[in-house]
């Protein structure tokens, strides 16, 4: 009478192939979520980096006048509204970037500190000319750069 099953040797060999299968598996799902995770950590640097920008160019265009400051590439950008003038700056601080605002018609000589965004290292660099400036944003993160540069006219 002949019994009819699988061999020791036969059980072996497919619990081997199963093991190698289950632990190829896990290695392309675990390297799946460490690029997927990579990847958004990129993302959210880069949209931050957009945000700051965006920010600082809102506050550029609406500017009446960029005052020289401390050294050439730090300035004071005054933006008269109606009777209320602010002047706005921007400094790096930490891993955060802040405008500091100053509200020329309060009683107050302090300037209000409000963080812009998060990012690892900044520069934002002022160059004027005789009819016009330049201002160069840079944001260093993780992977890469973001670099912006807008150029204004003066119409005088």
């Amino acid at each position: 009478m002949k019994k009819r099953g699988f061999t020791l040797i036969e059980l072996l060999c497919a619990l081997a192939i199963s093991s190698l299968l289950v632990l190829l598996i896990n290695n392309i799902v675990s390297t799946n979520f460490l690029i997927s995770k990579k990847t958004y950590d990129e993302e959210i640097d880069y949209k931050n980096s957009t945000n700051c920008i965006l920010y600082i160019e809102n506050v550029i265009r609406r500017a009446d006048e960029i005052i020289d400051y401390k050294d050439d590439n730090d300035f004071k950008i005054l933006i008269k509204d109606g009777k209320n003038k602010s002047t706005y700056r921007f400094k790096q601080n930490g891993k955060n970037l802040y405008a500091y605002i100053n509200n020329i018609n309060s009683a107050s000589e302090k300037e209000t500190k409000i963080p812009i965004g998060y990012c690892k290292s900044s520069k934002i660099s002022y160059n004027k000319g005789e009819d016009s400036f330049s201002i160069e944003i840079n944001f260093y993160e993780n992977e890469g750069n973001s670099k912006y540069k807008t150029y204004i006219r003066r119409l005088e």
